[in-house]
Protein backbone atom coordinates (compact mmCIF):
# COMPACT_ATOMS: atom_id res chain seq x y z
CA UNK A 1 0.00 0.00 0.00
CA UNK A 2 2.90 2.45 0.59
CA UNK A 3 4.07 2.17 -2.60
CA UNK A 4 0.73 2.42 -4.32
CA UNK A 5 0.83 6.05 -2.44
CA UNK A 6 4.53 6.79 -3.71
CA UNK A 7 3.37 6.10 -7.14
CA UNK A 8 0.28 8.53 -7.16
CA UNK A 9 2.33 11.08 -5.21
CA UNK A 10 4.97 10.74 -8.39
CA UNK A 11 2.22 10.77 -10.47
CA UNK A 12 0.62 13.89 -9.05
CA UNK A 13 4.19 15.52 -8.63
CA UNK A 14 4.61 15.16 -12.38
CA UNK A 15 1.10 16.19 -13.30
CA UNK A 16 1.48 19.11 -11.04
CA UNK A 17 4.87 19.96 -12.87
CA UNK A 18 3.04 19.41 -16.47
CA UNK A 19 0.53 21.58 -15.24
CA UNK A 20 2.98 24.49 -14.25
CA UNK A 21 5.12 23.96 -17.26
CA UNK A 22 1.80 24.44 -19.61
CA UNK A 23 0.59 27.94 -17.73
CA UNK A 24 4.26 28.69 -17.76
CA UNK A 25 4.13 28.63 -21.63
CA UNK A 26 0.76 29.70 -22.23
CA UNK A 27 2.30 33.37 -20.23
CA UNK A 28 5.50 33.15 -22.30
CA UNK A 29 3.15 33.10 -25.32
CA UNK A 30 0.93 35.85 -24.01
CA UNK A 31 4.26 38.27 -22.77
CA UNK A 32 5.51 37.70 -26.51
CA UNK A 33 2.39 38.08 -28.29
CA UNK A 34 2.44 42.13 -26.28
CA UNK A 35 5.19 42.43 -26.98
CA UNK A 36 5.79 41.94 -30.22
CA UNK A 37 2.56 44.50 -30.73
CA UNK A 38 4.36 46.81 -28.71
CA UNK A 39 7.77 46.84 -30.71
CA UNK A 40 5.83 47.25 -34.13
CA UNK A 41 4.36 50.58 -32.20
CA UNK A 42 7.88 51.80 -31.24
CA UNK A 43 9.18 50.99 -34.96
CA UNK A 44 6.49 52.62 -36.47
CA UNK A 45 7.15 55.52 -34.31
CA UNK A 46 10.56 55.59 -35.15
CA UNK A 47 10.33 55.62 -38.45
CA UNK A 48 7.75 58.68 -38.43
CA UNK A 49 10.60 60.40 -36.42
CA UNK A 50 13.21 59.74 -39.27
CA UNK A 51 10.59 60.57 -41.85
CA UNK A 52 10.15 64.21 -40.17
CA UNK A 53 14.77 64.33 -40.12
CA UNK A 54 15.79 66.64 -42.91
CA UNK A 55 17.80 65.03 -45.36
CA UNK A 56 21.75 65.12 -44.51
CA UNK A 57 24.40 65.47 -47.63
CA UNK A 58 27.08 64.92 -45.02
CA UNK A 59 27.26 62.20 -42.84
CA UNK A 60 28.98 62.83 -39.32
CA UNK A 61 31.28 61.03 -37.99
CA UNK A 62 35.15 60.50 -38.67
CA UNK A 63 35.85 61.37 -41.14
CA UNK A 64 33.01 63.62 -42.12
CA UNK A 65 31.83 61.98 -45.58
CA UNK A 66 28.96 62.59 -48.16
CA UNK A 67 26.19 60.89 -48.13
CA UNK A 68 24.34 59.41 -51.50
CA UNK A 69 22.50 62.63 -51.73
CA UNK A 70 25.68 64.76 -50.81
CA UNK A 71 27.33 62.49 -53.87
CA UNK A 72 24.43 63.33 -56.29
CA UNK A 73 24.58 67.27 -54.97
CA UNK A 74 28.50 67.05 -55.71
CA UNK A 75 27.59 65.73 -58.97
CA UNK A 76 25.09 68.34 -59.77
CA UNK A 77 27.66 71.45 -58.65
CA UNK A 78 30.30 69.77 -60.50
CA UNK A 79 32.54 69.66 -56.85
CA UNK A 80 35.29 68.21 -57.95
CA UNK A 81 35.87 70.63 -60.64
CA UNK A 82 35.20 73.34 -58.81
CA UNK A 83 37.58 72.06 -56.02
CA UNK A 84 40.08 71.92 -58.47
CA UNK A 85 39.86 75.57 -59.41
CA UNK A 86 39.92 76.38 -55.75
CA UNK A 87 42.64 75.07 -55.27
CA UNK A 88 44.97 76.24 -58.17
CA UNK A 89 43.38 79.94 -57.64
CA UNK A 90 43.99 80.54 -53.98
CA UNK A 91 46.92 78.08 -53.51
CA UNK A 92 45.55 76.20 -50.76
CA UNK A 93 47.62 73.16 -49.88
CA UNK A 94 47.05 69.89 -47.57
CA UNK A 95 51.29 69.31 -47.53
CA UNK A 96 52.41 69.02 -44.12
CA UNK A 97 48.74 69.58 -42.41
CA UNK A 98 46.96 66.67 -40.16
CA UNK A 99 43.53 65.35 -42.43
CA UNK A 100 41.45 67.25 -39.66
CA UNK A 101 43.77 71.12 -40.24
CA UNK A 102 43.04 70.73 -43.80
CA UNK A 103 39.38 70.48 -42.95
CA UNK A 104 39.73 73.34 -41.17
CA UNK A 105 41.24 75.18 -43.42
CA UNK A 106 38.60 73.83 -45.88
CA UNK A 107 35.45 75.57 -43.77
CA UNK A 108 37.44 78.28 -42.62
CA UNK A 109 38.16 78.98 -46.61
CA UNK A 110 34.06 78.35 -47.18
CA UNK A 111 33.09 80.06 -44.39
CA UNK A 112 35.05 83.43 -44.68
CA UNK A 113 36.92 83.70 -47.92
CA UNK A 114 34.31 82.00 -50.27
CA UNK A 115 32.52 84.26 -52.37
CA UNK A 116 30.11 82.91 -55.08
CA UNK A 117 29.95 84.66 -58.43
CA UNK A 118 26.20 85.38 -58.70
CA UNK A 119 25.88 82.34 -61.47
CA UNK A 120 27.32 79.91 -58.86
CA UNK A 121 25.23 81.43 -55.49
CA UNK A 122 21.88 81.02 -58.01
CA UNK A 123 23.26 77.26 -58.81
CA UNK A 124 24.28 76.67 -55.20
CA UNK A 125 20.12 77.59 -54.41
CA UNK A 126 19.27 75.74 -56.84
CA UNK A 127 20.45 72.61 -55.87
CA UNK A 128 20.03 73.30 -52.21
CA UNK A 129 15.73 73.62 -52.83
CA UNK A 130 15.55 70.92 -55.47
CA UNK A 131 17.40 68.38 -52.79
CA UNK A 132 15.37 69.97 -50.01
CA UNK A 133 18.31 70.79 -47.79
CA UNK A 134 19.81 74.46 -46.92
CA UNK A 135 22.48 75.67 -48.34
CA UNK A 136 24.69 74.99 -45.28
CA UNK A 137 24.50 71.44 -45.94
CA UNK A 138 25.26 72.17 -50.02
CA UNK A 139 27.97 74.18 -48.55
CA UNK A 140 29.27 71.12 -46.26
CA UNK A 141 29.50 69.01 -49.84
CA UNK A 142 31.82 71.65 -51.17
CA UNK A 143 34.10 71.20 -48.04
CA UNK A 144 34.03 67.41 -48.19
CA UNK A 145 35.08 67.45 -51.85
CA UNK A 146 37.54 70.08 -51.77
CA UNK A 147 39.56 68.66 -48.65
CA UNK A 148 39.38 65.34 -50.15
CA UNK A 149 41.00 66.52 -53.01
CA UNK A 150 43.66 68.38 -51.43
CA UNK A 151 44.36 64.88 -48.88
CA UNK A 152 44.41 63.58 -52.80
CA UNK A 153 47.37 65.85 -53.31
Amino acid sequence: MLEDWRIITAVLGGLTALLAAAVWVGRMTEFKSATTHVLEEIREDVKKIFDRLPPAAVASGSPLRLTDLGEKVSKELNAREWASEVIEKEGLTGAGKLPYEVQELCQDYLQGRFHPEPEQESLLKQVAYENGIDQEQVLNVLMVVLRDLLLET
